[in-house]
């Protein structure tokens, strides 16, 4: 099970993304909080 956190702010959204707990994989990026930014952030999923 994978498991997305996202903080979100004026100006930018803080993202988690834990794809295997047991493994520790995890991955976070920051995008900025605007419209046009947000297939960035769906590309990034």
């Amino acid at each position: 099970m994978a498991y997305i956190g996202i903080d979100v702010s004026k100006q930018k959204l803080d993202c988690l993304w834990v794809r295997d707990l047991s493994k520790g994989k995890v991955k976070t990026k920051v995008f900025p909080n605007r419209h046009q930014d947000y297939p960035g952030l769906l590309d990034w999923l």
